[in-house]
C-alpha cells in the first residue's frame, strides 16, 4: 500500500491542457418593454445556446428599421388568397400509389430565431439596465472594492465598536462633569 502511494506521488500529474479561447460572437436580443422595442447587444460564446437562439448582431441591422409583422402578414394573406385556375387544378392529379413521407416535428419551427420582440418584465429590464450601466462606467471597480472590503457582519461589528467607543467617551465626560461640581 505504501509503495503504491509513493509511486502515485512520484509520478508528476499530467500537464494541464489549456483550452483555446472560445470565439465570441455578438448577438442582439430584442425585447418589448412599455410599448418600445429594446435591443440588447451582448457577446456570447459561438457554440452556446443563446448564440443559436438569437440572431447575430450587425451594425446594418441595428440601423435598419424592423418591418411591421402585421403589414407583412397582410401582404402574405393577399398573395395567398389568389384564385387557382381550374386548368391547373385538373392537371395536378394526386398519385395514389405513394404515401407522403413523415412530417417534420413542429418544435423545430419554434427554434428558428424571429425578429418579433419578446415582452420583458420591469425586473428583467432593471437587471438589464444595471448590467449595461456597470459595464459602461467605472462603477465596476468601485463595487469590487466594496465587495472585497468585507461583508455585512464585518460592517456591523465595526459599527458596534464605534457605538461602544462613543458610549465610553460619553460616560467619561459625564463623570468629569460630576467631579467639577
Amino acid at each position: 500500500l505504501w509503495t503504491s502511494f509513493q509511486a502515485s506521488v512520484a509520478t508528476p500529474p499530467p500537464p494541464k491542457v489549456e483550452e483555446p479561447p472560445r470565439k465570441l460572437v455578438k448577438i442582439e436580443k430584442r425585447y418589448l418593454f412599455a410599448g418600445k422595442n429594446i435591443v440588447e447587444v451582448i457577446e456570447v460564446p459561438e457554440d452556446s445556446e443563446e448564440a443559436k437562439r438569437w440572431p447575430r448582431w450587425s451594425e446594418s441591422s441595428s440601423a435598419a428599421p424592423t418591418p411591421d409583422s402585421s403589414s407583412s402578414a397582410a401582404e402574405i394573406d393577399a398573395s395567398a388568397s389568389g384564385s387557382v385556375t381550374p386548368t391547373q387544378s385538373s392537371a395536378q392529379k394526386p398519385a395514389f400509389g405513394k404515401a407522403p413521407g413523415p412530417r417534420k416535428p413542429r418544435k423545430l419551427l419554434a427554434d428558428i430565431p424571429t425578429q418579433k420582440a419578446k415582452k420583458i418584465t420591469t425586473l428583467d429590464k432593471s437587471a438589464m439596465d444595471w448590467r449595461a450601466h456597470v459595464t459602461s462606467s467605472d462603477v465596476k471597480d468601485e463595487l469590487d472594492a466594496n465587495r472585497r472590503g468585507g461583508g455585512y457582519l464585518e460592517k456591523m461589528d465595526f459599527l458596534q465598536r464605534v457605538e461602544d467607543r462613543r458610549e465610553d467617551a460619553f460616560e467619561a465626560n459625564k463623570s468629569n462633569k460630576r467631579r467639577r461640581t
